[in-house]
């Protein structure tokens, strides 16, 4: 009997140490799975980098990456400074960004504050940026290159094209809508700037944006809706484009003297004079004044470094 209780207590304590040793290496592999894991999840969001040829000439930006939860949005933020070590003339841009992506603006801060710390580090969320930055941003920040989609190549004519300062601070800002109900998105973004060739340049064009607030439409039904916007100098229309959300059917941009452009981009120069006007609901596009150097505002228009943004009441 003692015998049989040593060699059964024996028999347990043999299956105790297996059973430890069992656990021991399930729990080992599964460490090395979630690193596995791990390390194909990393391989695979490296994979999932969106790419962009580097232009020949001029330089190429990325966006630092930033997680979209399901079913929901985000307006993402950076601070950066351009490495262009002279001023330079954009003729081109070139973007690619998540797929969806409802808009892309490089915003350029013209103001005095040259102390990085003043500005923030990573991706910050804000609408437009407003409110990052030094306290002169609101007032002293220009829309470089503005509500892009998710690839575009913006284009300007001969002779024309954005100045952009030497080692410019510029805020690229991403805003990315996730439909999927479960899974997170990736919002990125990565752009060329390619300039125009020197001495070619001799207009310097500035960005416009007009539209409405007052957009309001009872569910489960369409509406239709309009506004009139007064040229507050003489303006050269470089190019036109419209912006609107996926439910939207139509945005037209007709002068009283019935010039349409519609969703697309004007390949000529067209003359916008005082007290011309745009009916639209939603437009934008570039200029120039007839004095190049004008910084150009209006009624209705937020006060901006350079270029022109307004907002305007529906016509009754």
């Amino acid at each position: 009997m003692e015998a049989g209780a040593f060699l059964d207590h024996h028999t347990s304590t043999i299956m105790l140490t297996t059973r430890t040793r069992a656990q021991y290496s399930l729990r080992m592999r599964t460490i090395w799975m979630v690193t596995l894991a791990c390390f194909a999840l990393g391989t695979t969001a490296d994979a999932k980098r969106l790419h962009l040829h580097r232009p020949r000439r001029g330089f190429q930006m990325r966006m630092t990456h930033f997680v979209i939860p399901p079913a929901s949005e985000r307006e993402g933020c950076e601070y950066q400074v351009t490495p262009n070590r002279r001023a330079m003339d954009v003729q081109s841009l070139e973007l690619t960004a998540t797929a969806g992506t409802h808009h892309f603006v490089l915003w350029e801060y013209l103001g005095k504050d040259d102390n990085p710390a003043d500005f923030w580090s990573g991706i910050k969320y804000a609408a437009g940026c407003v409110g990052l930055g030094p306290q002169d941003s609101f007032g002293a920040t220009a829309n470089l290159f503005g509500m892009q989609s998710s690839h575009a190549r913006v284009e300007f004519p001969p002779g024309i094209a954005v100045r952009l300062e030497q080692h410019a601070t510029v805020y690229p800002n991403l805003h990315v809508r996730n439909p999927s109900l479960t899974d997170p998105l990736r919002g990125e973004a990565v752009f060329n700037l390619i300039p125009a060739r020197k001495g070619t340049v001799r207009h310097h064009a500035q960005a416009l944006v007009v539209g409405s607030f007052q957009i309001d439409i009872p569910p489960q039904s369409s509406a239709s809706l309009a506004a009139v916007w007064y040229a507050p100098a003489n303006l050269n229309i470089v190019q036109l484009s419209t912006h609107e959300h996926h439910r939207g059917t139509l945005v037209s941009a007709p002068s009283d003297r019935r010039r349409r452009q519609r969703h697309g981009r004007a390949r000529s120069v067209h003359r916008l004079a005082a007290p011309d006007h745009d009916e639209m609901c939603f437009v934008t596009g570039y200029f120039y004044p007839d004095d190049d150097s004008a910084r150009v505002t209006g009624p209705g228009c937020v006060p901006q470094g350079a270029g022109l943004e307004c907002f305007v009441p529906n016509l009754p």
